[in-house]
């Protein structure tokens, strides 16, 4: 579970700071970046269960 958090944190500042260098909206930066880390976590955990 901490490894889930800590990717969810990391992906949400990589999403802060590419929005404030792109000078784009940083709430929507955040969140497609929170949402698409989360879709791939979880592709990976099933393929792993797969194998």
């Amino acid at each position: 579970m901490a490894t889930i958090l800590a990717v969810i944190i990391s992906v949400g500042l990589t999403g802060m700071i590419s929005a404030k260098l792109g000078k784009s909206n940083i709430k929507y930066a955040v969140l497609r970046n929170i949402v698409v880390g989360i879709i791939t976590m979880a592709i990976h955990y099933y393929v792993g269960q797969l194998i």
